[in-house]
């Protein structure tokens, strides 16, 4: 058996330090520069450029369903319905495809002035976050059908124009 000194433990001790590296090597110096840079306040959303068009989303979304092993097909279907009716709703907005833990769909909807996150639950109910400019909105909608968009959330979109 191994015996380790005793210290005082330190949880935010050498928290960002960096790591050895055993050679040097062009792949090692550019492993310890990242780790030189990097710390936590540089983690952030992904850019709105990272999102992507409707076509790849909707293909996104159905590698998720597929790959995923805890996916929520009815959530999928729903987020599906939606995408096809939010690109109607208004142009230029860029989205993005998610996964939850619990395998609900989710869709992300960024613009100039939009900032949304859409959660589709199986039941029919969206989990909607809406943030226009300095407005921020968070709400459930039941009795989302698939076939018409919901009127809050189009007005919300209207209202990002």
């Amino acid at each position: 058996m191994y015996a380790l000194a005793k210290e005082s433990f330190n949880p935010g001790g050498n928290f960002g330090a960096t790591f050895p590296t055993v050679a040097s090597s062009p792949r090692s110096d550019m492993s310890q520069q990242s780790h030189e840079s990097s710390s936590t306040s540089d983690i952030g959303p992904p850019p709105a450029s990272a999102a992507s068009n409707v076509h790849s989303t909707l293909v996104l979304l159905r590698r998720l369903k597929k790959y995923t092993h805890n996916a929520n097909i009815a959530s999928f279907k729903l987020a599906e319905e939606f995408l096809g009716l939010a690109s109607n709703v208004r142009r230029g907005l860029k989205y993005s495809a998610q996964v939850f833990a619990d395998g609900n769909a989710v869709i992300v909807v960024r613009g100039a002035s939009v900032d949304a996150q859409f959660e589709f639950m199986p039941d029919g109910v969206i989990a909607a976050n809406i943030d226009v400019g300095d407005e921020e909105w968070d709400a459930d909608i039941a009795n989302f059908d698939g076939r018409t968009m919901p009127k809050a959330i189009a007005t919300k979109f209207d209202a990002g124009v």
